[in-house]
């Protein structure tokens, strides 16, 4: 009994040692590995808090960057497409000793645009690869101010030399604007966040259409003081695009480029961003995507200046203000589209993206029905009192198509980008360029076919 009573005493003190030391006995090896394997659960779990922090903090500011770039691309289009859109009718009304404006003299202004988008766009890469987004933006910008200016005082050269400086801003803003949103998103952010961007800077088309309807209310031309109007209030919102770039945070957004997943997207050559363009043309989902491309650029033509040219030209109509209604509800249905696209990524992100495409497709196509039976053939060569199939020409239907288009753009194109991100998202630069070159080849042909035609209906009339 004394032993047992000593050998359980050695359990906690060794009465022969000099230290007094106490001497626990060893745990058993299932608690070592208990307490091994409860220590690294515990590592995993703040390794993962600390992940997902950072990821949050990295995602809310993309979220501000997309937005704020956003509204800048807002104001910016804004000016620059009103312009495109009533530059048309804008001429038409300008007849004086230093200018004579015809019925069809902005479809060559458009065409000479259109036609330098679709090659600035090859140069366009290597310039945002080289300046990078922002500074690209700066440039696009400042060439914006440049094409409104010269509507202050049309003069025939001068015009189209700010065609073409328009159409390569234009191209270099477009092919920045997608590389700065994919470096802004991640696989899991994208869906969403091209909803949002391409939602804010759609809504463009509202703002200066919103003047120009305020401006003409009642008016069945346009005169001097009221281009002059038309023109000022452009520039101020071009004014207020160029101010929320140049206010974009370039150190928080060049940290969050170098960040990104994509960052090395943008570090490419003048001569390898054209190579690796060109070898995309092969690339058997861009081959897939070429139709739909194709059918933007032709709707985008019609939409954007060949309806609302229409609409002015319809004498039955009588309202040059209905005009820019009809723009108000083309960005209304790229906001409405563009939200809807947002919500369902959000809410059921594995919906299949074609299935979008295909509801935009169907919602463009019912609006070009619609305008087939209210408008008259007539109406995009000059002012005509022709009608058609529905008789007078009905308002609300004339502005309710440009929201059908509106809607079915918004759709498509949103779904574009997001699956050019998913595909090409490690080198999203050449796809967005070629993406963006071939969406306005086809524009610059139709618009370039239609001043023929017209020019040969003029020689044979």
């Amino acid at each position: 009994m004394a032993s047992a009573l000593r050998d359980s005493s050695n359990l906690y003190t060794d009465l022969f040692s000099t230290t007094e030391t106490p001497k626990f006995p060893p745990l058993p090896v299932a608690r070592h590995q208990h307490f091994g394997a409860l220590t690294g659960k515990v590592a995993d779990i703040r390794d993962h808090a600390l992940r997902n922090a950072e990821i949050k903090a990295r995602r809310q500011v993309q979220f501000w960057n997309l937005v704020q770039t956003g509204l800048a691309y807002m104001f910016l289009l804004s000016s620059v497409q009103t312009a495109l859109s009533v530059g048309t009718l804008l001429l038409a009304n300008v007849n004086d000793g230093l200018f004579q404006g015809t019925s069809t003299l902005g479809y060559s202004v458009l065409g000479v645009t259109y036609c330098v988008l679709a090659v600035a766009f090859w140069l366009a890469q290597p310039v945002v690869s080289t300046l990078g987004p922002v500074n690209s933006m700066i440039i696009s910008a400042v060439c914006f101010i440049i094409f409104l200016l010269v509507f202050i005082r049309p003069i025939f050269w001068l015009l189209f030399i700010a065609a073409v400086v328009a159409g390569f801003g234009a191209a270099i803003l477009s092919t920045a604007g997608g590389v700065f949103m994919a470096l802004n998103s991640d696989s899991e952010t994208i869906g969403r966040n091209t909803g949002i961007f391409f939602g804010l800077y759609e809504t463009s088309l509202i703002w200066g259409n919103i003047g120009f309807f305020v401006i003409l209310r009642g008016s069945n031309s346009i005169s001097t003081e009221q281009r002059y109007w038309i023109v000022g209030f452009l520039l101020v919102l071009g004014s207020f695009g160029t101010i929320l770039v140049l206010l974009l945070k370039r150190k928080q957004a060049q940290v969050v480029i170098e960040e990104s997943e994509f960052a090395h997207a943008i570090d490419r050559g003048f001569l390898d961003s054209i190579k690796a363009s060109a070898l995309l043309c092969l690339n058997p989902n861009v081959i897939m995507l070429l139709p739909l491309i194709i059918f933007l650029g032709l709707s985008s033509a019609f939409r954007n200046d060949i309806y609302n040219t229409a609409i002015g030209y319809t004498l039955e109509i009588n309202s040059l203000s209905l005009v820019g209604l009809a723009g108000v509800m083309l960005g209304l249905g790229e906001l409405t589209g563009s939200a809807i696209c947002a919500g369902i990524n959000t809410k059921m992100p594995h919906m299949s993206r074609g299935k979008m495409v295909v509801g935009g497709v169907i919602a463009s196509c019912l609006g070009y029905f619609f305008i087939y039976l209210n408008m008259p053939n007539e109406a995009v060569l000059g002012p005509t009192h022709a009608v058609g199939v529905i008789n007078p020409p009905s308002k609300f239907l004339a502005v309710f198509c440009s929201f059908l288009m509106g809607i079915g753009d918004a759709a498509v194109n949103t779904q574009i980008y997001a699956i050019l991100a998913e595909l090409f998202g490690h080198d999203i630069v050449p796809p967005v360029g070629l993406f963006q070159s071939i969406y306005v080849s086809h524009p610059a042909a139709l618009i370039i076919c239609l001043y023929v035609c017209l020019s040969v209906f003029r020689l044979t009339a």
